[in-house]
């Protein structure tokens, strides 16, 4: 396999004053393409730092991070590969818009990273409804009106409905009951499969990393 994501020596601090709280203290690691590398860790260790570093929702202080042999800061600077790194994240009752129905929200992507015209989008929104188990009928919902397992399948549907190459799930079962847990880890397996993703699985639920990941990262205290 080829590697898709390298970080080496990646460092983040936070300034408080005159002080500052290092977050990473030099992170290195390499996921190859189309595997799922889970990374565990304590609360607190800069887990989900690190997946923000990644995603470049967050700029790191020092070190690299490699992306198909790319530097990360030149691909975020292209619009047209903006769409092939994403994030899921922990809550997605919070990281969905609360105004917005399922449609508006899936049409973004659609829109303003992959061009694609109008008469296409709702072919395109109901394919990744499909692909993550939900209906037609749901796009037409507002999130409180799903049930968090749904939730969470739209914020997968979200992610993964612009084709990327990685996708950063930070704590994506956490917030669920056991049996919808084992339903979305199935879930996202079928779809890595299908779509040759490559994840990183970020979570201290153990047991759905041991379920989804090839290999394993521990972080402590950065």
């Amino acid at each position: 396999m080829s590697i898709l994501l390298e970080i080496n020596n990646l460092k983040k601090f936070f300034r408080t004053g005159p002080h500052r709280i290092h977050a990473l203290r030099g992170i290195n690691l390499k996921v190859q393409n189309g595997e799922t590398l889970g990374i565990v860790g304590e609360s607190g260790c800069g887990k989900t730092t690190l997946g923000r570093l990644i995603s470049g929702l967050d700029q790191f202080s020092d070190g690299q991070i490699l992306f198909n042999g790319i530097p990360l800061k030149l691909h975020h600077s292209k619009k047209n590969l903006r769409s092939k790194i994403q994030m899921v994240f922990q809550h997605p009752a919070l990281s969905l818009n609360r105004r917005m129905v399922i449609r508006d929200t899936l049409k973004e992507p659609l829109r303003l990273i992959l061009g694609i015209p109008k008469n296409e989008i709702d072919f395109q929104i109901d394919n990744i409804l499909s692909l993550v188990g939900l209906s037609s009928d749901d796009k037409k919902k507002l999130p409180r009106k799903l049930s968090g397992g749904q939730q969470q399948r739209i914020a997968i549907a979200r992610a993964l409905i612009a084709n990327p190459e990685l996708v950063i799930l930070d704590e994506p079962t956490s917030s669920l009951d056991q049996s919808i847990r084992n339903k979305i880890i199935y879930l996202l397996k079928k779809l890595q499969k299908r779509k040759n993703i490559t994840y990183v699985f970020i979570s201290h639920d153990l047991n759905s990393v041991k379920k989804i990941s090839d290999r394993i990262a521990v972080m402590y205290l950065g």
